[in-house]
């Protein structure tokens, strides 16, 4: 069962679908360990969002606006369901990312997450389209989930700041210059 972990939702069950793969609790804890602070009266993007798990446990940590994405029709729908539990300021797109990244024209976000399928997308290409695109606000943190046994991906404007492996997942959390 998909839980919120931590702040004024704790202990709300989400609904995933069966065909994604949620960020396990654990990942999510430690994910929120390191960035719960940058949450707060932020404006965050969940970028492959699938049941909108970390965006959702942005918004239980204060967060003031979140942005979800995700190609997926039944993603989406998950989000949305998962969403009239509370009462907050959010965005549900349906969208691939590449086309998402191209035509966002709003303001930068604070903090974003990326939790892409593991083998269908080269960080270094995520990586550079959000550079490319100036989605991460000066100042602001990335924090991406990559499969285990990845290397570091190169980038010219985010300075890494952590890299740590749990299971088979590897979380990345990367400062933007400003």
């Amino acid at each position: 069962m998909l839980r919120i972990t931590g702040g004024i939702f704790k202990g709300y069950t989400l609904f995933c679908p069966k065909n994604i793969r949620p960020t396990s609790a654990r990942v999510k804890e430690y994910i929120f360990s390191q960035v719960s602070q940058y949450t707060i009266g932020s404006r965050i993007l969940d970028l492959f969002a699938g049941s909108g798990a970390l965006g959702i446990e942005a918004m239980s940590r204060r967060a003031r606006e979140v942005c979800f994405v995700d190609k997926s029709r039944n993603s989406v729908n998950s989000i949305k369901r998962n969403l009239e539990k509370f009462d907050f300021k959010a965005s549900v797109h349906q969208s691939d990312f590449f086309r998402f990244v191209k035509t966002y024209k709003g303001e930068p976000f604070d903090l974003v997450f990326v939790d892409p399928p593991y083998l269908d997308y080269k960080p270094e290409t995520i990586l550079k389209s959000l550079e490319e695109a100036n989605l991460i606000k000066e100042g602001g943190h990335l924090v991406y989930e990559l499969g285990s046994g990845g290397h570091e991906p190169e980038t010219d404007n985010l300075m890494l700041v952590s890299l740590k492996t749990h299971g088979d997942t590897t979380i990345g959390i990367w400062y933007r210059k400003g």
